[in-house]
């Protein structure tokens, strides 16, 4: 037995029922209620078993930081054997210096400010690959899942309490679920099941003529739509339980449509259907490998290129056990990554990863802009990705850094100083020397400025924490950010140079604003200027503490280049494509896999495609650490 069925099987039941309708249950069906809403809160509850402490914990109860990193109790990012380790999965002293295995100090190692280490930690031959936890639907997959298995489009997950911060950057252990998201669970399936099954006859394709025909139709129904919603072949046992409730409907209220509710209502609250669970191709011991199964590959792949539910075709070759080899695994990612789900994944992909849709809160003081500008700039930025990695694009790291196009309409001409009619959006190409891919789309530069003026600091930590994988330490408890107002004369830059000066600031502004300066060609919307304050321009600006672009440049465009040339900045890339796809940092196991995918990912060849389809075919993707 599994630990997720000792878990199951050993818990008490909870003095909570499901609502089931309004007629009351026999004694015979609280029991059954009882007892599987007592499995479904015990799995639930794992994610929030530290809940009335504050700390934030895993699905498996391991605390963890809001990055979703594995940490101890006082905070420190550690491994699974509970060693401290850095931001790459290295191990560590107390004072962050590298050490052995053994905790002996590495010659010529210590804290590294430059980000992810170029220097693999791969032994060459070794198969491994770092834990992957349960996965909890998020919200925007369960609407997802919704809309593509069920018809259901109101989005129910809208109503579900907010996330927890993690999300898409390595953040799936940390989603939890409090008592109040078990309630909505179970509201949403009830709500999905009455609309299912409005027509009842066109959902299961049954005339209802008898009883006994009706069981035949019900046990079909649960074969088909159970091997959907769990994303698997189901046992005779899971067929037998389902059915088990399709008669307690039937008996409550002695019709064909109420028992396929209950049903329904039964499977949308099953951890097999809100979890994305993995228990290997066979038993093995803890920290030992196994193969996933086809299914469990299927789901993979299928949430990472489509952000749903597997479809039939993909269904279909994991039923015929073609999802076991590389070339299957990626000849089904390639298919996906072609539709349009595809394409919408891998540019909500890029949204969420730059916060690319931030745009649509923001206010500014410029008297032309409305809330329809912030909503503008989001679709432009969905809409340069897109062209970028499906147009005419190559799909290139290079072109998403440096590309000098933009997109607008009615609502966000006016930043380019363009004119344009209608919601529907026109390409526009610009002077290369004025735009730089997406550094200088008007909703990043937007989101990294004050209301009524830019901010290098914020615009200097989107890039090197974004692109460079180099996190920055918080301000000192207490520090209050105040930057000079203005003045007649005197820049935005000159003010900013004055306040990164006082000695608490320096050291944190050394890697921050020198980046951001390069950005002073743009106002706090987006717009392109060559004076600020009646003076001119200096957006001039130096790069440090890297491992291969440390120098000086002048402007966006030029950052820009010096970005996409950077081994480092593949390396991050990479790194955050694997924390995507896995749903959590890298490990120290998963380090062949990402040398196997950066050697193919460099300056000179940078599809973002291939990239993806290229982690599917390392240990870290096809492969389970048995917990």
């Amino acid at each position: 037995m599994n630990n997720m069925h000792k878990c199951m099987s050993q818990v008490g039941r909870p003095a909570v029922y499901l609502h089931m309708g309004s007629k009351s249950l026999s004694k015979l069906s609280r029991t059954r209620l009882s007892s599987w809403t007592g499995a479904l809160l015990a799995l639930l509850a794992l994610s929030s078993a530290n809940a009335c402490t504050g700390d934030l914990v895993s699905d498996r109860g391991i605390k963890l930081d809001a990055s979703g990193s594995r940490v101890d109790a006082n905070g420190n990012r550690v491994d699974a054997n509970g060693n401290r380790v850095d931001a790459n999965g290295n191990r560590v002293d107390e004072d962050g210096n590298r050490v052995d295995e053994d905790g002996n100090p590495i010659p010529g190692t210590g804290i590294d400010p430059t980000g992810p280490s170029t220097a693999s930690n791969c032994v060459p031959g070794t198969v491994d690959a770092g834990y992957a936890g349960q996965r909890r639907l998020s919200h925007e997959q369960y609407n997802n899942v919704s809309r593509d298995l069920l018809g259901v489009t109101t989005q129910p997950a809208n109503k579900f309490p907010a996330e927890e911060a993690g999300g898409i950057i390595g953040g799936d252990d940390a989603r939890t679920v409090s008592v109040l998201l078990a309630e909505n669970y179970e509201t949403a399936s009830r709500e999905s099941a009455v609309a299912m099954t409005a027509n009842i006859q066109g959902l299961t394709g049954c005339s209802q003529s008898n009883t006994a025909q009706d069981l035949t139709c019900a046990t079909q129904f649960v074969r088909d739509f159970g091997f959907k919603s769990y994303r698997r072949s189901l046992s005779q046992t899971e067929v037998d339980d389902l059915l088990s409730f399709y008669n307690l409907g039937r008996e409550e209220s002695g019709t064909f449509a109420h028992g396929i509710e209950m049903v329904i209502r039964r499977i949308l609250q099953s951890p097999h259907f809100l979890y994305r669970i993995e228990f290997g191709s066979q038993p093995q011991a803890t920290g030992e490998l196994v193969a996933l199964t086809d299914y469990e590959m299927a789901t993979r792949i299928s949430f990472f290129f489509s952000n749903s539910n597997p479809d039939d075709a993909l269904l279909a070759e994991a039923k015929a056990g073609r999802l076991s080899t590389k070339e299957e695994i990626r000849a089904q990612a390639s298919r996906l990554i072609a539709t349009q789900k595809g394409e919408e994944a891998v540019v909500r992909f890029f949204s969420r990863w730059m916060a690319l849709e931030a745009v649509v809160t923001v206010d500014k003081s410029d008297p032309q802009w409305t809330e329809a500008t912030g909503v503008a700039m989001a679709a432009e930025a969905r809409a340069f990705v897109k062209a970028v990695m499906f147009g005419s694009g190559d799909a290139s790291f290079e072109s998403l850094l440096t590309a000098p196009i933009g997109f607008i309409n009615q609502d966000n001409a006016w930043v380019y100083g363009k004119n344009a009619s209608g919601s529907e959006m026109q390409r526009v190409d610009f002077e290369p020397a004025e735009r730089s891919g997406v550094l200088t789309l008007p909703s990043v530069l937007a989101i990294n400025s004050y209301n009524d003026s830019p901010n290098p600091i914020e615009r200097g930590k989107f890039i090197r924490e974004l692109l460079l994988c180099s996190p920055l330490a918080p301000p000192p408890p207490g520090l209050v950010v105040v930057v000079p107002p203005a003045e007649p004369g005197l820049s935005g830059r000159e003010r900013f140079i004055a306040h990164s000066i006082d000695p608490e600031c320096a050291g944190c502004h050394k890697l921050t604003d020198p980046l951001g300066f390069g950005f002073e060609n743009y106002d706090a919307v987006g717009q392109y200027r060559t004076e600020d304050n009646d003076e001119p321009v200096d957006a001039s600006g130096e790069v440090f503490a890297t491992q291969d672009i440390d120098g000086k440049f002048v402007g966006a465009v030029e950052l820009g280049q010096k970005l996409a040339g950077s081994q480092q900045v593949k390396d991050c890339v990479v790194e955050t494509w694997f924390r995507h796809a896995m749903g959590r940092v890298q490990a120290t196991e998963d380090a062949c896999s990402h040398e196997e995918v950066s050697k193919e990912f460099t300056p000179a060849t940078s599809s973002m495609l291939d990239l993806a389809l290229a982690i599917t075919q390392t240990d870290t993707f096809r492969l389970k650490k048995v917990r």
